[in-house]
């Protein structure tokens, strides 16, 4: 119900939300003859709804491509406009693939990525190392002399962390084998470790945390072993993100677990989470408030202890001498 009042509203259709949600999922724009496998809707009927998509400034088109209005890609109306019912938000996918074995022309290979027009390919720098970046499908893929790294500009909705994360994991190796037959070469040796995940975050989204800081105007970070785990921030969409490359799928899991275990079983705790949620985003405040200051007392603190060693040392000494007289 609530789903077909908010179509209405905005005049879209369930043939709308077929296209946008293609669409969202690739921000560098399709094709209309991809939009039309994708969709199987029938060339008239996808021109039409385009070109009502473009009237409410939804869509833009810059021929042949139909992307995202910039004003609404990769905002909460957009999520909103999608009806998405998910739990979880998966972004910022990236994957480093490690060449243990290179195709001879390795060392040369700006020449044969340049020539690949459509996937624009071109020469850039990190801390004086050289390589190329192109954009293939939905990923940015950054060449390296060792290494290929994928980076995914895609969003990802799930009700589980571990399915968001899959579905990446599945892009990115659907576009290794892709590359590997464009190029007639193994980069993946059997048997052989080679992929690793180098960032993956993962937004519990519109949890009962992230909507108390959003409406305390307040910012969370959760540090463990100097790591950060988790944090809610500005970004979009509102939710509680945990973003270490090791523990992120997990970390979500486990969060979703205790809450819906606290909340199923009516679980009592000494405070109420609203009252413990408020008084966290209150601390965190007062923490960056009283920054300045705990930094100047510090070493009139060291000092004092210090000197309180001193005078115990001395008073150990005094009585050694008391008794031995």
């Amino acid at each position: 119900m609530a789903k077909s009042r908010l179509a209405n509203q905005h005049g879209i259709s369930k043939k709308d939300i077929l296209i946008l949600k293609e669409l969202n999922d690739n921000p560098f724009g399709l094709r209309t003859t991809t939009l039309l496998k994708l969709t199987n809707l029938k060339p008239r009927t996808l021109y039409n709804h385009l070109e009502s998509l473009k009237k409410q400034k939804i869509v833009e088109n810059a021929y042949p491509i139909w992307k995202i209005a910039k004003s609404l890609a990769q905002t909460d109306r957009m999520a909103k406009l999608l009806k998405s019912d998910k739990k979880v938000e998966g972004h910022k996918f990236s994957f480093i693939l490690r060449l243990v074995n290179k195709p001879i022309w390795w060392s040369k290979r700006h020449n044969k990525l340049y020539r690949l027009k459509e996937y624009d390919f071109k020469p850039l720098s990190l801390r004086n190392n050289p390589y190329q970046q192109g954009k293939v499908d939905n990923f940015l893929v950054q060449t390296f002399s060792n290494s290929i790294v994928f980076i995914s500009q895609k969003k990802y909705w799930s009700d589980d962390a571990y399915d968001a994360f899959l579905e990446a994991l599945e892009d990115v190796l659907g576009l290794i084998g892709f590359l590997e037959e464009k190029f007639k070469f193994r980069f993946v040796s059997d048997g052989v470790p080679s992929l690793s995940v180098r960032s993956n975050h993962l937004v519990r989204v519109r949890d009962s945390l992230s909507k108390r800081c959003r409406s305390e105007r307040g910012l969370f970070e959760l540090t463990i072993d100097n790591k950060l785990r988790a944090w809610v921030d500005a970004s979009t969409p509102v939710g509680t993100e945990f973003g270490h490359r090791d523990y992120a799928p997990g970390d979500l899991d486990r969060y979703g677990k205790v809450i819906e275990d606290y909340i199923e079983n009516n679980a009592s705790l000494p405070v109420d989470v609203d009252n413990r949620i408020k008084a966290l985003v209150e601390v965190m405040g007062g923490i960056q408030a009283n920054q300045l200051v705990f930094d100047a007392n510090m070493k009139s603190h060291i000092e004092a202890v210090k000197q309180l060693g001193e005078a115990v040392k001395r008073l150990n000494e005094l009585l050694e001498v008391k008794n031995g007289a």
